[in-house]
């Protein structure tokens, strides 16, 4: 699993601080570089599990869904070396969310 954005929805005033930023916008974790310092995400959690709510970080299911119809797909960008890869649509993100890198 890729996460290369997110909508934070929690913890925005350490997350604006993480980022040097001041206001809530889309470029507060909108690319997997932001996205990881916005979270305090380190190369210490390398190889670590995000499948365990035991775990020092995890993924949590809060419930909100997104009706199908709104989730859009394409072929992810920036890998042009892989010539047999390159054009499945392996990238999804919500058509209409400004927060998720276009």
């Amino acid at each position: 699993m890729l996460i290369r954005a997110i909508e934070p929805l929690e913890g925005l005033p350490i997350m604006l601080a993480r980022r040097n930023l001041t206001s809530i916008a889309p470029r507060l974790s909108n690319g997997p570089g932001s996205l990881s310092k916005a979270l305090g995400i380190t190369t210490i959690y390398h190889g670590k599990s995000v499948c365990h709510l035991n775990s020092e970080i995890w993924l949590e299911d809060t419930g909100m869904t997104t009706p199908p119809m709104d989730i859009i797909s394409s072929p992810r960008v920036g890998i042009p070396y892989a010539e047999e890869w390159r054009y499945i649509p392996w990238r999804f993100r919500i058509a209409s969310n400004d927060w998720i890198g276009k």
